[in-house]
């Protein structure tokens, strides 16, 4: 919050704590106004700085069946509105030549591959599951610990309302 000196003002400094206003009783006099949230809206809602760090998930930003929050929680404003993850479309358009990519996640021990949601079941071609599958299990045999997980069925059903 910022705060300015002023004559009328109803905070004071809070004694623990000098970053802290508190208010005064209606006995004392004050010493500070508070003027409001200092900071920027840097997610363009009309709020300023009342975004907690991680509130949005880089996983649920690609464009695939994407959802918005309301019904993904963690998603962002559109398909590829993270920076990273444009630009790892932009490279991937721009080379033809990719036939496939790896994913590695920061936690879990978890070999994932879709689908995230029960109603993309058919778009998995059966020879390509094959290989997955094999994959997936060579990648148990090479990491201690991890797991293979099909999200859908072995982790989680994507689109869940945010709560």
């Amino acid at each position: 919050m910022m705060r300015r000196k002023s004559p009328t003002g109803r905070y004071k400094v809070d004694p623990t704590d000098p970053r802290r206003m508190i208010m005064v009783g209606y006995d004392e006099k004050g010493e500070y106004e508070l003027l409001g949230s200092e900071g920027i809206d840097n997610d363009g809602d009309g709020f300023v700085n009342e975004d907690g760090e991680g509130a949005y998930d880089p996983n649920r930003d690609w464009g695939w069946n994407w959802q918005p929050n309301y019904i993904q929680s963690g998603a962002y404003k559109y398909p590829f509105s993270i920076p990273e993850n444009r630009a790892v479309v932009d490279f991937v358009m721009k080379h033809p030549n990719i036939a496939a990519a790896q994913s590695y996640h920061n936690n879990g021990g978890m070999i994932l591959r879709g689908p995230g949601a029960l109603e993309d079941l058919d778009t998995y071609n059966a020879q390509d599951v094959r290989v997955y599958d094999a994959l997936g299990k060579k990648g148990e045999e090479m990491l201690p610990g991890y797991r293979y997980l099909v999200v859908y069925k072995d982790y989680y059903i994507l689109y869940l309302a945010a709560s």
